[in-house]
């Protein structure tokens, strides 16, 4: 599960090899969002990364 220099642009790349079941990473929930409790950009950020996967 690649965790690091994972991103919007390339996590379909990541996900593309057989071997790789789940991706993750800071870019999709920020701390700071977290911190703000900030769920609705959040919420955008995953919506974000599933729509690059489609």
């Amino acid at each position: 599960m690649p965790t690091g220099g994972v991103s919007e642009s390339n996590i379909g790349e990541y996900l593309s090899v057989s071997s790789v079941l789940a991706c993750g990473g800071t870019w999709m929930v920020p701390a700071e969002l977290i911190d703000a409790k900030d769920w609705d950009a959040i919420g955008q950020l995953v919506r974000d990364a599933v729509a690059a996967l489609n």
